[in-house]
């Protein structure tokens, strides 16, 4: 069943609840002030990143960024999505599918040609997500911790 959402741009009055999401997402708990900066820097740059949350009423169910570039391996400007995030009590509502076509729908009007993104190998049902989507998986991610 799905339900209307309110999605709207990202702001510093979101940040506690995205900084909650992200830890949960990726199980840990970031250094916060470190976070809150690289949180306000994408902020001040609109043109490079693309921020959003989504509201169930007054709850915070979602949070997705992406960034706008101009790729030379594409010759065109590509969105990539950073983060994407449904809040698990949430989930299976389709609020997922809306806010994912929220993202698609932007990506085209600010001129990019491809979204693409990178999943971590354990997130299975994350990865049939994104293939219900219509997102293919014909690239490999390889990471190099330093």
């Amino acid at each position: 069943m799905e339900t209307s959402l309110t999605i709207r741009p990202a702001s510093l009055q979101d940040f506690e609840g995205v900084y909650q999401m992200i830890c949960w997402l990726e199980n840990c708990e970031f250094e916060r002030s470190q976070f809150l900066k690289i949180y306000q820097n994408m902020l001040e740059e609109p043109d490079r990143y693309a921020m959003f949350v989504a509201f169930n009423q007054d709850q915070l169910i979602s949070f997705i960024d992406m960034r706008l570039e101009q790729l030379l391996h594409h010759n065109a400007k590509v969105a990539e999505i950073l983060e994407f995030i449904v809040d698990p009590q949430c989930r299976q509502n389709g609020y997922g599918k809306q806010i994912f076509a929220f993202a698609k729908q932007y990506a085209k009007d600010q001129g990019c040609v491809q979204i693409e993104l990178s999943s971590n190998v354990v997130r299975l049902r994350a990865h049939q997500f994104y293939q219900r989507q219509g997102m293919r998986k014909d690239h490999f991610n390889f990471t190099l911790p330093l």
